[in-house]
């Protein structure tokens, strides 16, 4: 079985404004009112380091932790969009030279918007799952890096800077995977005049049926689920999902909504890690990761929480 031995993020402390990015002629007047009435302030941002920079501060917090868990890395899967990283960048060889280890293969998942890491770590979960030797690590990344103010905008939401990192295995050390699903609807792929995403009844059938069918998978309940972990869009969307479900909305976890905003493609990852520090899942019980967006792409994760 593949399991999640580490968690790690990084989310800058330093904020700019929301009004800042307005200034900037990033975002509409009337975008800015609709993202302060949804109770958006401040934009957590690092303009003092680059994509490379925030994946190598998660990197050495890993290597630090324990240098042996790089000699065991075969696969590193990359799972954020362009410009995170210099097209000419040769990161296998710069690994080796900060390391002192070398990872010999590395892959890069990209365009599926809010569910790219959950399509990462299916990746790197099916690499291991056919790796012969025994004790095989995999990294999987994501990061998001904005240069400008314009790019902070995906029409939707206004977001920040971050990093997330997981270290797998396949000795079945941590928490379990027990299924992965991503899905994609065509029907779901329109927009509003604003630019924004039109969320009509597909949109959550979709979700809803793909986590159905994970639960089927896995021969469980919904009321075995113990807290779900969900990418930060509105609270609307989830409420929505949750009838469809027949599940309490509580169970949805979103603490990271009110402190870092939106971070498209880490912030389920990141709602996870805030309540594996307050120890808030418990031992033996499964969880889930979930993700809705843009694409007409959504993401399903289930996992077992094992003792540490």
């Amino acid at each position: 079985m593949i399991a999640v031995e580490d968690l790690t993020v990084y989310v800058p402390k330093n904020k700019i404004p929301l009004s800042g990015v307005l200034n900037a002629g990033a975002i509409s007047k009337y975008t800015y009112l609709r993202l302060r009435k949804e109770g958006y302030r401040d934009i957590l941002c690092d303009e003092n380091k680059t994509g490379l920079e925030m994946i190598f501060k998660l990197l050495d917090q890993i290597y630090e932790k324990d240098r042996e868990v790089f000699k065991k890395v075969k696969y590193l899967v990359l799972s954020f969009g362009p410009g995170i990283l210099p097209n000419n960048l040769n990161l296998t060889k710069i690994i080796e030279e900060r390391y002192d280890t070398r990872i010999p293969i590395i892959f890069s998942v990209l365009d599926l918007y809010c569910a790219t890491f959950i399509k990462g770590v299916d990746v790197a979960t099916n690499l291991l799952r056919f790796e012969g030797e025994k004790g095989t690590k995999a990294i999987v990344i994501s990061s998001i890096k904005n240069i400008i103010p314009e790019q902070r905008y995906d029409g939707s939401y206004v977001a920040g800077d971050a990093c997330t990192l997981l270290v797998l295995n396949n000795e079945d050390k941590g928490d379990r995977i027990e299924t992965i699903k991503t899905s994609m609807d065509t029907k779901t792929i329109k927009l509003k005049e604003d630019g924004t995403p039109h969320w009509d009844s597909s949109y959550f059938f979709n979700i809803t049926e793909t986590i159905s069918e994970a639960l089927i998978e896995t021969n469980l309940s919904k009321d075995e689920i113990a807290m779900i972990f969900p990418n930060n869009v509105s609270d609307e969307v989830w409420k929505s999902v949750a009838i469809l479900l027949r599940i309490p909305f509580e169970d949805f976890s979103m603490e990271s909504h009110q402190l870092y905003g939106r971070l498209p493609g880490l912030d389920y990852f990141i709602n996870l890690s805030l309540a594996k520090k307050k120890n808030l899942i418990h031992n033996d019980r499964y969880y889930m990761v979930v993700s809705i967006g843009g694409g007409g792409i959504v993401g399903c994760m289930i996992l077992k929480k094992r003792h540490s």
